[in-house]
């Protein structure tokens, strides 16, 4: 990565965004983060044009949706930069046509806030239809107080508590949404207890209307005539949408994409500086390529550009002023390029550390296949992996499907070496070893294996350290030489006991006392430096007491780290385990026509579903808690580089070419 500054005058502003978005290479940096010498420059103006095209594109969806219009515009100019005359066009026009919806709208709403009223008087009155008295005589009982309301359901005991010593009858009739739809019955002489009653549970009166007349089964009828001609006048409303819609389709699509493309570069805007005649633009860019956009770039303002480039600071450079963080792009081979995936989730690769892509994505499919080594479920696997990676089921999860190929593979690899097919291990010899009948060698096995990943996790700090002329973490830190001093040392004494021929105290001393002292001193070495040389810091109790807990917990998680990898062959043989498991449950039911084969392939797909799951929480478990613990910050920021999105069609840029 370059740091990169450029002076463009106002003019030319619309033409260079342009082709800066066109790259898509510069990863913007916001005016107030470049340093003092820069307070003053920020571009209000920027920042008010970014709220006003976040009203408009809110605005404008809403009438869009109102309308149902979908899709994208095909029209010349779509592309055009120019946020104050497209904000212009479409706060004038926008206008127009928002007052033209609202008016439908608006008599919509009014239509089906009546068809839900009508709706409730229905329900209401089919309720009161067996009774068949005169709806006109429920509003005028000479002993009782009748009415309906529409009650908070949560209110409903409240109400009823209220009325605990009033004689009523509380008849909830239907629930709509968080209210019900209730009768209430009282005494004539308690209407106004009932009322208040009513009041205090927050009810809405939903009377009978007067104009309704006649029996209920007579008001029912009256109210079924409403809704038809309800029907007919929203009928009338929709065609006069779909009118508005056919009349406005293309203008608000233009204006749509319009403001899309204008909106990303406004806010891209907002992160440059401003004079009264020229913008200050800060960014990083990739050295590969930096000419070629800086050329493009120059061109098209004819050469009225300032450039200014520079390497990111050094690190020693780094601990001693303060420096902007430099984003990170990722870049790895296609093969590698799915397990960006794994290390993204875990953190972003600062700028000066090692990217652990492609050892992670070699080390999870490793683990995966040494875990659930089969050759029929890991063909299965394979296969669907396939069908995601080439988004023939599912769009949208590329990177996992390949993952899982990848994964598949490496467990068809393994299920040779096992002579698993489908869980059957007679089926095709073995080429090396069965899990389940090898279970202390496979063990041993995955102890060898952890102690050499967690040698290169420890081997890959110690380049990092040194590439970053970190001396301290170079030698003392318990990730460093030191740690590897210790870690060797313990791996050497344990392999002495275990074959019976031991170790020399004085030996033992030097392979792991002497190295857990260098990382006892790790941190007040480090205070000492920053403390211009002073040893203040080994007198500091609470210091010293840190360090013990630091060389402690590094010694016990060297030896847990190690034998995390024993999963590796315990997931293995539960494997083969859950093999047996299922062809002796299909061998328990093989009388019956069938039930056989039909339990054995439902087994295999169990132990493909939920195996296949808790193997890949496994691999990657090792990977960030085992792997990555041992050098690996992930304290970076992505690499989000400024790119003007370009809507489909024949679009028409700035200087008037045609672009496809």
């Amino acid at each position: 990565m370059k740091r990169v500054s450029m002076v463009i005058l106002d003019g030319d502003l619309p033409v260079a965004t342009e082709e800066m978005g066109r790259y898509g290479v510069v990863h913007l940096i916001n005016i107030e983060e470049i340093g003092d010498w820069a307070t003053g420059l920020d571009w209000k103006e920027a920042d008010e044009m970014s709220s006003a095209y976040d009203s408009y594109r809110r605005r404008m969806q809403a009438v869009m949706q109102n309308l149902a219009i979908e899709g994208v515009a095909v029209r010349e100019e779509l592309n055009l930069i120019a946020p104050k005359m497209v904000a212009s066009r479409v706060a004038e026009r926008l206008l127009v046509i928002e007052a033209k919806v609202k008016r439908v709208v608006d008599r919509e709403q009014r239509l089906q806030e009546e068809a839900r009223r009508l709706d409730l008087l229905g329900e209401q009155l089919e309720l009161l239809a067996p009774l068949g008295i005169d709806v006109a005589e429920l509003r005028g009982l000479s002993f009782l107080y009748f009415v309906s309301v529409l009650v908070p359901t949560e209110n409903l005991d409240r109400l009823r508590g209220s009325l605990a010593r009033t004689p009523n009858v509380i008849l909830p009739v239907k629930r709509k949404d968080d209210r019900s739809l209730v009768l209430a019955f009282s005494m004539r002489k308690d209407a106004e207890v009932l009322e208040r009653a009513l009041r205090s549970a927050y009810a809405q009166h939903q009377d009978i209307p007067e104009e309704l007349v006649g029996t209920p089964v007579q008001a029912l009828c009256q109210i079924r005539t409403r809704r038809m001609a309800l029907a007919r006048r929203n009928e009338e409303i929709e065609k006069s949408k779909q009118a508005l819609a056919i009349e406005y389709r293309d203008e608000l699509l233009r204006m749509h994409g319009q403001l899309t493309v204008n909106g990303v570069v406004v806010d891209a805007w907002r992160h440059f500086g401003a004079t009264h005649e020229t913008r200050l633009v800060s960014g990083w860019l990739p050295a590969k390529g930096e000419s070629e956009f800086l050329a493009a770039l120059s061109r098209v303002v004819g050469g009225r550009v300032v450039v200014h480039t520079e390497e990111p600071l050094s690190p020693t450079a780094s601990h001693r002023s303060p420096a902007l963080p430099v984003p990170t792009r990722l870049d790895n081979p296609a093969l590698m390029k799915p397990f960006e995936t794994l290390v993204k989730t875990y953190g972003i690769p600062n700028y000066r550390e090692i990217d652990p892509t492609p050892l992670a994505g070699l080390l999870f499919v490793l683990m995966f296949g040494m875990m659930f080594g089969d050759v029929g479920q890991g063909a299965i696997l394979a296969l669907g992996g396939l069908l995601l990676a080439k988004e023939a089921v599912i769009k949208g999860n590329s990177a996992l499907g390949w993952m899982l190929f990848d994964c598949g593979l490496t467990a068809v690899i393994f299920g040779f070496l096992y002579g698993s097919v489908f869980l059957l291990e007679e089926m095709i010899p073995a080429l090396w070893f069965q899990p389940i009948r090898n279970a202390e060698f496979f063990i041993s096995l995955a102890i060898v294996f952890g102690v050499a990943v967690n040698s290169l996790g420890l081997t890959i700090n110690v380049v990092d350290a040194v590439w970053n002329r970190d001396y301290p973490r170079l030698f003392l830190d318990r990730n460093g030489l030191a740690g590897i001093w210790f870690y060797w040392g313990a791996v050497f004494v344990a392999t002495q006991f275990i074959t019976g021929r031991g170790v020399a105290l004085p030996v033992v001393a030097a392979l792991l006392g002497l190295p857990l002292l260098l990382i006892f001193a790790h941190d007040p070495l480090t205070h000492m430096l920053k403390d211009n040389g002073t040893m203040r810091a080994f007198a500091d109790p609470l210091l010293l007491f840190q360090s013990g807990i630091e060389v402690f917990d590094a010694a016990i998680r060297y030896m847990t780290n190690t034998l995390s990898y024993i999963r590796v062959a315990a997931f293995a043989i539960s494997h083969a385990g859950m093999g047996l498991m299922v062809i002796a449950f299909a061998a328990m039911v093989h009388q019956a026509p069938l039930a056989e084969p039909v339990v054995y392939a439902i087994g295999n797909v169990f132990v493909i579903a939920l195996e296949g799951l808790v193997v890949a929480i496994q691999a990657l478990r090792l990977d960030y808690y085992e792997f990555f613990t041992k050098f690996f910050k992930g304290d970076g920021i992505a690499y989000h580089p400024f790119v003007i999105p370009r809507i489909p069609g024949s679009i028409k840029n700035t200087s008037g070419s045609i672009k496809k």
